[in-house]
């Protein structure tokens, strides 16, 4: 063990056992589902940003990981052992109740309407990985509200929230897992929504071009 982990270990523990003691115990708490279920009640509401559903899920912006709880970071830090460098990860999704984790990998999400390019599916009861990658750019799930995820203090926040205002405003009835770019095109035209804008950035989804938001701060 090196000298300068000795010295931290002896000023915040006295002794490695009791360190030891202390990470097993936090380690183990992940399995407590109403433990974790608080936890992510209450980065929801320190980041001001994320999607809570319920006690259910929750899912948030990657690069914010570091301001969650410590019992949410083990969680999440379990999965990233068994998938992998989450640099090109986006969003993470945190299920409580499976004890599972999935990382979001998007393409072009620095625009206003990333689509979904890869998911990987991480189950911690049973330590399995599942990979799910969309290689048709035509079918790919566009993220919806993508303002929702953001920290409130990003620079791109407030014409992102404009534009996702607008998909609300299209009253699209089905589940947003469903709606495809199809669906927006055709609810813009019908509702005379498609002003070149918005009907720019809807084809842009679908190539390899980029309408970019203002840059995001982590």
């Amino acid at each position: 063990m090196p000298i300068s982990l000795q010295r931290d270990i002896r000023a915040f523990f006295e002794k490695p056992s009791i360190a030891h003691d202390l990470a097993k115990q936090a380690l183990f708490s992940i399995a407590d589902t109403e433990l974790v279920g608080l936890a992510c009640e209450n980065a929801r509401g320190k980041l001001f940003c994320g999607r809570l559903l319920g006690n259910s899920y929750f899912t948030f912006y990657a690069p914010l990981l570091r301001d969650l709880p410590p019992i949410l970071r083990i969680y999440i830090g379990c999965a990233a052992q068994l998938y992998g460098d989450l640099a090109n990860t986006h969003l993470i999704k945190v299920h409580v109740d499976s004890s599972k984790v999935t990382f979001l990998h998007y393409d072009r999400f620095d625009g206003y309407l990333p689509t979904l390019k890869e998911r990987v599916k991480v189950n911690l009861r049973n330590q399995t990985v599942n990979f799910f990658t969309y290689t048709n750019p035509n079918r790919r799930q566009p993220l919806l509200y993508k303002g929702d995820y953001l920290p409130p203090d990003s620079a791109s926040v407030p014409l992102q929230s404009r534009f996702d205002d607008v998909i609300r405003s299209m009253g699209i009835e089905k589940p947003e897992y469903e709606i495809t770019i199809a669906d927006l095109r055709d609810a813009a035209i019908a509702r005379g929504l498609a002003d070149t804008t918005l009907l720019a950035i809807l084809e842009e989804a679908e190539t390899d071009r980029t309408i970019r938001s203002p840059r995001q701060d982590n």
